[in-house]
């Protein structure tokens, strides 16, 4: 019984100093996962703000090249005539 007391959790009462060391060991595990999860939060956000940024930009982005696309067209439509005229 007294072995199964000293393997289990239940001996950290009885025993301080191993109390002690599981309570550091939790306190590393913390920091260490605190740590990762805050650096994965520091590292999403300028790719949420780069996602974001593409997202809202993109329907004008379309916009500008159709309408470089229709100035290409309307200016270069007399030389297309001409050509077809001609040919």
């Amino acid at each position: 019984m007294f072995e199964y007391l000293k393997s289990s959790y239940f001996y950290c009462i009885i025993d301080p100093v191993k109390w002690w060391k599981r309570y550091w060991a939790a306190i590393g595990w913390l920091q260490t996962n605190l740590y990762q999860g805050i650096k994965w939060v520091v590292m999403a956000i300028p790719k949420a703000i780069i996602w974001v940024v593409t997202l809202l930009t993109a329907p004008f982005k379309w916009l500008v090249m159709s309408a470089f696309n229709l100035i290409v067209w309307i200016v270069t439509l007399p030389v297309r005539l001409i050509r077809w005229i001609f040919s």
